[in-house]
């Protein structure tokens, strides 16, 4: 460099700029409040306890390329709870007996109105539809009451190399 390049670059040529104030404003933007989305709202809905059905995907693929990478069995669960609103109590006593049994509150995810979504790291299938089965009867004993229609699909991962969307 020369001297001048230099003096150019010098630590003294690279002080903060002026600070220039912008002109007073009359009048502040109104805030207008909406409905927060369920970013905003926390990880776990308040109804179920389980995580949003809008972190679903993204969840199952993180652990599909866990699973991948580890080379191990991951099973998905959708069970449908047919006649139980989300804001029913016995889904919240539901939804805390699937907590235990998925071990993770953050692999249980509300899905669509009536549907809880769960993903267990290494289970293969035939392990997955017993655990399923499991699951049915269990649940249709704690709400026996109200006697909803309780249905399990379970899918594996195996040793297919599959999106979150296709599982």
């Amino acid at each position: 460099l020369s001297v001048e390049e230099d003096q150019a670059f010098s630590e003294d040529n690279f002080s903060p700029a002026k600070v220039e104030e912008l002109p007073v404003k009359d009048f502040e933007p109104v805030e207008i409040e909406e409905e927060k989305s369920d970013s905003e709202k926390g990880l776990f809905s308040p109804d179920t306890g389980l995580g949003w059905e809008s972190y679903l995907l993204t969840r199952l693929e993180n652990e599909l390329n866990r699973a991948t990478a580890s080379e191990l069995d991951l099973a998905l669960f959708i069970i449908k709870l047919d006649g139980l609103g989300r804001k029913n109590p016995l889904m919240k006593k539901i939804c805390e007996y699937l907590t235990v049994e998925f071990q993770f509150k953050d692999l249980l995810f509300e899905y669509k109105d009536d549907s809880i979504c769960g993903i267990k790291i290494s289970m293969d299938i035939d392990n997955a539809v017993s655990f399923g089965e499991k699951l049915v009867e269990e649940i249709k004993e704690i709400a026996k009451e109200e006697s909803p229609l309780v249905l399990a699909g379970v899918t594996t991962r195996g040793i297919r190399m599959v999106t979150g969307e296709r599982l």
